[in-house]
């Protein structure tokens, strides 16, 4: 798994929707099949619960894909990592989302 990058967007983005950098991220970082799966052009859809039992979904890009302005981060922390992952979206799930991806859970098993 890469590293995450925030700066003051993406960071703003997911805030709008009651979101944290740490949920966004656990949700990725936990990620289960059939998740990460492209969701449109070089941009990843994630699904899950975060470790409070919230239902959330996050898209992302890797930073190699990203309009990133590195004016406002640090690259001394990109140097860990060949690749990182940048949130571009993440909110809670509705209810109709929270049925299909129960219901896509039980059928896995």
């Amino acid at each position: 798994m890469g590293k995450f990058i925030w700066d003051e967007k993406n960071t703003a983005h997911i805030a709008e929707h009651g979101v944290t950098a740490r949920e966004a991220e656990y949700i990725v970082e936990h990620a289960r099949n059939p998740y990460p799966m492209p969701h449109a052009e070089r941009k990843w859809l994630v699904r899950g619960r975060t470790e409070s039992g919230e239902y959330m979904q996050v898209i992302y890009v890797w930073e190699s894909d990203a309009a990133i302005d590195y004016t406002e981060i640090d690259l001394l922390e990109l140097t860990d990592s060949a690749e990182a992952i940048y949130v571009i979206h993440a909110r809670p799930l509705n209810e109709a989302e929270k049925r299909a991806f129960r219901k896509k859970r039980r059928g896995r098993r």
